[in-house]
């Protein structure tokens, strides 16, 4: 078994998401696969289960994704990744791991926006909710809490 200091000696990392994009994506995600309400009954559901509990499959699976990144990013026991990277800055992320690894320094091009219309979801008053779903995520992972260009509703 590894000690604390030994794990923080080891290069890791993790990935986190603006809250504002991630749960847009999750929107579209669900509904790629059938979901067929709006954007704020989808805010609804992920309020609903938060205080309530999970009901059936769908929420199950919506509160084991729709959970704060804290979640993952932060678990009890666990003494930390090294570095953490967004994947609003992806590109610039995998050369800086790549250089951290020793590997290649070619460049990398990924789009890491969603490709379709649907992600102007986002006003002032579904970004209040947001924020108050995801309070823990804007405060420890830095986040600002304006709502990015692409994502505001026009």
């Amino acid at each position: 078994m590894y000690n604390t200091q030994q794990i923080r000696g080891v290069f890791s990392f993790v990935f986190v998401r603006n809250p504002y994009a991630r749960v847009v994506s999750l929107y579209n995600h669900f509904r790629r696969y059938g979901y067929e309400e709006d954007f704020h009954e989808f805010l609804g559901s992920i309020e609903r289960i938060r205080g309530s509990g999970a009901n059936g499959r769908f929420d199950r699976r919506l509160k084991s994704m729709s959970r704060p990144m804290i979640t993952w990013t932060h678990p009890p026991g666990w003494p930390g990744w090294t570095r953490m990277f967004r994947v609003e800055n992806f590109e610039d992320a995998v050369l800086d791991i790549k250089v951290s690894l020793g590997l290649d320094t070619e460049p990398v091009d990924i789009d890491v926006l969603p490709q379709d219309h649907s992600r102007r979801l986002i006003d002032k008053h579904v970004s209040g909710r947001i924020l108050d779903l995801y309070s823990e995520d804007f405060e420890l992972l830095e986040y600002p809490k304006d709502v990015p260009d692409a994502y505001q509703a026009r």
